[in-house]
């Protein structure tokens, strides 16, 4: 991190009224665990977030070794963790350990104030994702799209745009799913004014 922007992020932090942290355990292309720490600060009249630091995980990646290296982090750059509101971390036992977790320790220790927890399961659904297999279902739909300038010439359609799908991003098969899902009226519609036929876009009885 460059030192103009860390001492501003320091600062932030001491100015701030409080503020809630990110942690993302990755590996880089040296294979070397590293913790990636993201801050939201709110001050009175905005909220901000930045990556606060990275640190690496040199030599294993226990809930001990997690929490040692945070701690030292905190204490080198006087981090007022009194003003600490909520912790956010991936689904890992490591991280989420009812009784010694990385969130666990964090509570133990008495220099933290009460604060919230959540877990993050994106990286569960990336997982999901690859394993399902849904090439026809997206194959009918992305064709579909593909004809939405006629589709939004259609009086009957009261919605925005219809979402373009990407592969290059899982989260846009979601939305784009959910979108076409609020239009399934009007595409059958649309799709049985042109000739064009229906039966799967439809529950069969």
């Amino acid at each position: 991190m460059g030192k103009d922007l860390e001492s501003q992020v320091n600062s932030d932090i001491t100015k701030c009224v409080y503020f809630c942290l990110q942690f993302d355990e990755s590996t880089d292309m040296a294979d070397t665990a590293q913790l990636c720490i993201f801050i939201r600060m709110v001050f009175s009249d905005m909220s901000c977030r930045d990556l606060l630091t990275m640190l690496p995980l040199k030599e294993k990646t226990r809930r001990e070794d997690i929490y040692n290296v945070f701690i030292n982090f905190v204490k080198q750059y006087e981090i007022p963790i009194y003003k600490l509101m909520c912790i956010t971390t991936d689904g890992a036992p490591s991280m989420t350990g009812v009784n010694n977790g990385f969130v666990a320790l964090c509570r133990a220790n008495d220099d933290f104030p009460s604060f919230f927890s959540f877990h993050c399961i994106i990286h569960q659904q990336v997982l999901c994702s690859k394993i399902l297999n849904m090439d026809d279902i997206m194959k009918m739909t992305t064709k579909i799209v593909n004809s939405k300038a006629q589709l939004e010439a259609s009086d009957s359609v009261e919605h925005t745009d219809l979402l373009l799908h990407t592969d290059v991003r899982w989260l846009s098969r979601g939305k784009f799913l959910d979108r076409f899902q609020e239009l399934l009226s009007e595409i059958i519609s649309f799709l049985e004014k042109r000739g064009d036929d229906t039966h799967l876009l439809q529950n069969e009885k």
